[in-house]
């Protein structure tokens, strides 16, 4: 992957809260921009752990993640399980305390005001050369100001002191015109402006003056993108999304964000302990179990080709289920893979229904085989309606058969 193609790369990663056990061990991992991220795994599979490092929460302990170094990635969103928006001030108020709190967003402003300053009543009125000696002063404020650590919040103060006593000295009357300007809510001004558009597309225009604690939790996650694409963000991450959304709302809302992430142009990465949310929204799967990748690739890679049985049976709904073993060989298939017929065909093999669970469209059956020396029981989806105890007849290909070792990884 070319660098200017990749979002993260991490190398020999280590991690651990103390001496005793390493928390995570990632060798190599490089994440594309413009996709959709899943980190998912069981409880303490370290996808936490791993999403925290990569926000910088916390430090590894060996090795390096590199984000990449363009602009537009250097301003990321971070998107928590409770949203994190201010329960009892309006929706408007929220998304544009987040935008004031970023310093991205308000080197923003300042250009605009400045431009606005420049072009209204700077440049008919004064000398071209103090214009440029003003927008020189102004382009090393706004460069010292976007990123300011405590030790030089002093000179940044100074840079602006200066271009304050240089407009004074050509004319009492600009200091009074930027006083105006900014008096006169240049910040709300500019923020509605860049605002609403984005409101409009994330269709929360309108809730934008409800109180927060009065909007659903679909809503909240749309407000709390707001506040992220707002400062012009295009890297976003989330922490267990849909873990608080009902059924409905978890689906429409994955749906929304595949539309959101193409409209805004974003990278996503979510931490999720569900696989099936995970094979819905993802673009790219990284599979977790105890602080290691099991395997990274694109969701139907991950599905049809695990690199282990871990991941086989991990991902997918019902778990792929065991067939036979051949000499020292586990063979696997999955359920929408087995091909069911009422009636009795060559080259299919009976089985009686054992139990059968209503799952939204679709019956999940438990079928055991009438193989009475080796027999074996198959999970499998169907929209025919089988009785149970009724006998149906089921085929596998030789071809749709997963292949794997004592050590549990992928022969081919």
């Amino acid at each position: 992957m070319s660098s200017t193609n990749y979002l993260i790369n991490v190398k020999n990663l280590k991690f651990q809260y103390d001496k005793k056990q390493v928390s995570l061990d990632i060798e190599k991992l490089t994440f594309p921009k413009n996709k959709i991220i899943t980190l998912l795994g069981p409880s303490g599979s370290g996808k936490t752990t791993f999403l925290n490092l990569l926000i910088g929460f916390l430090k590894p302990t060996k090795g390096e993640i590199q984000i990449n170094q363009d602009p537009e990635f250097s301003n990321f969103g971070f998107i928590m399980q409770d949203n994190n928006l201010y329960e009892e001030i309006s929706v408007f108020k929220n998304v544009y305390l987040s935008a004031k709190n970023s310093s991205k967003w308000k080197s923003e402003v300042r250009n605009s005001l400045w431009i606005e300053i420049k072009n209204k009543f700077l440049a008919s009125k004064t000398k071209d050369s103090d214009v440029v000696k003003l927008d020189n002063l102004f382009a090393k404020y706004l460069k010292k100001s976007i990123h300011v650590a405590k030790h030089q919040v002093f000179f940044v103060k100074l840079m602006y002191t200066k271009i304050l006593f240089y407009l004074l000295k050509l004319s009492f009357k600009n200091i009074k015109i930027l006083l105006f300007l900014l008096e006169n809510n240049y910040l709300i001004q500019f923020f509605f402006k860049s605002f609403m558009p984005i409101a409009k597309k994330l269709q929360i225009e309108e809730i934008i003056n409800k109180k927060a604690n009065n909007i659903s939790g679909g809503q909240k996650q749309r407000v709390a993108f707001a506040k992220a694409i707002i400062k012009n963000t295009k890297l976003i991450f989330m922490d267990e999304p849909f873990a608080a959304l009902d059924a409905k709302i978890k689906e429409s809302t994955i749906n929304w964000l595949e539309k959101i992430k193409k409209e805004f142009d974003l990278s996503i990465v979510l931490v999720t302990h569900d696989q099936t949310d995970a094979l819905k929204i993802s673009d790219y799967i990284t599979v977790l179990n105890q602080g290691k990748v099991m395997q990274f690739g694109e969701s139907e890679q991950l599905y049809n080709n695990p690199a282990n049985l871990f991941v086989a049976k991990f991902l997918g709904f019902p778990e792929i289920n065991f067939f036979k073993n051949q000499n020292g060989i586990d063979f696997y298939v999955r359920a929408n893979k087995i091909i069911v017929s009422s009636n009795k065909q060559e080259g299919f093999l009976p089985f009686k229904i054992d139990s059968k669970k209503l799952i939204g469209e679709s019956l999940l059956y438990k079928a055991t085989s009438l193989n009475n020396e080796n027999p074996i029981s198959l999970n499998f989806l169907q929209t025919n309606n089988f009785e149970t105890q009724s006998i149906i007849y089921l085929k596998i290909n030789e071809e749709d058969l997963l292949k794997f070792d004592k050590e549990g990884q992928r022969v081919l």
